[in-house]
């Protein structure tokens, strides 16, 4: 009787399960939750700009050479929500607890933003975020305008201390004469 090679039999396990995965993963249609009809969509293009404007909002990101010839393939599959701002602030108030005191979002612009060659609805934002003790923390945003999810963040701070740091102290456990001159 043959002996059988154990590792060689997991490692063939893995390698066929890593491959069912992948494939299934491929043969999931991506989740829309409406797609709107194509003959309502308007297109506008800045020549001097370069700049090209679907449903008013214009198209930022990585527009390949056939986009950028005819906009109207660029359809974006999120719808954009009036409550997306709400959502957003709902969904920081959670995150950021008692700690968090105020949050504030100034809408730069609205934009289609190309990712991987798709199109999404994006609001483009600055987010201010004050905690209980007065220090303040503010950053960019790129925020889905359906769900009100931040898709990408940038100039991210940290909380930066207002006033006396009561609970940052720092006890040194050394003999006060190692700071002190000797002649």
């Amino acid at each position: 009787m043959k002996k059988i090679n154990w590792p060689s039999v997991i490692a063939l396990v893995f390698i066929i399960a890593a491959i069912a995965i992948y494939l299934r993963s491929m043969s999931k249609p991506p989740k829309e939750k409406h797609t709107p009809d194509r003959k309502n969509i308007t297109v506008q293009n800045n020549p001097a700009k370069d700049e090209i404007k679907v449903n008013g909002r214009v198209v930022i990101g990585k527009v390949t050479e056939e986009q950028k010839k005819n906009p109207q393939i660029i359809n974006p599959p999120n719808t954009p929500s009036p409550n997306w701002e709400k959502d957003l602030t709902k969904s920081l108030a959670n995150l950021g607890g008692e700690e968090v005191k105020n949050i504030a979002v100034k809408k730069i612009a609205s934009v289609i933003w190309m990712k991987n060659e798709g199109g999404m609805n994006a609001e483009s934002v600055i987010i201010t975020l004050t905690n209980k003790d007065g220090a303040e923390s503010t950053f960019r945003a790129m925020i889905d305008s359906a769900t009100g999810r931040i898709l990408q963040t940038w100039d991210r701070t940290i909380f930066e201390p207002a006033g006396r740091r009561d609970r940052h102290e720092l006890t040194l456990d050394v003999d006060p004469s190692y700071f002190t001159e000797t002649p």
